[in-house]
């Protein structure tokens, strides 16, 4: 069902997936931090650690964003590193992926399919032990 979200993020699926790919190689969880204009992936790991800011941007040429945000407050939530790149391999199905959080319910990614309708996965935060 259509569930109010504090934070929409829209963004390049591509762009998701390198990001994810590259923070992979440091730690295991990730961790998403989202302001109203920003959203920053991290972890950390036996090497150190590593932090990917993004920005709300605009394609100069197409006037058209490359990344969109919008937060109601700061959120903080963490992933498990290997589920969530699971899931963003469906940037190969479309061009762009819109990520849904709120502190009490899970991550929803949901990727537009050309003339197929949409696909969304919804994964939980990643629990302390």
């Amino acid at each position: 069902p259509d569930t109010p979200y504090s934070t929409t993020v829209e963004m390049p699926s591509q762009q998701l997936l390198d990001t994810l790919k590259d923070l992979q190689i440091v730690g295991d969880v990730c961790t998403m931090l989202s302001c109203s204009n920003w959203i920053q992936f991290s972890t950390t790991g036996p090497i150190g650690n590593a932090k990917i800011n993004m920005h709300r941007n605009e394609d100069v040429e197409t006037q058209t964003l490359r990344v969109h945000i919008e937060a109601q407050r700061q959120l903080t939530q963490a992933f498990s590193m290997k589920c969530f790149l699971l899931i963003a391999k469906a940037a190969t199905l479309s061009e762009t992926v819109c990520m849904f959080a709120d502190e009490t319910k899970p991550l929803k990614l949901k990727y537009k399919l050309a003339n197929a309708g949409e696909l969304c996965f919804h994964l939980a935060t990643r629990a302390e032990v």
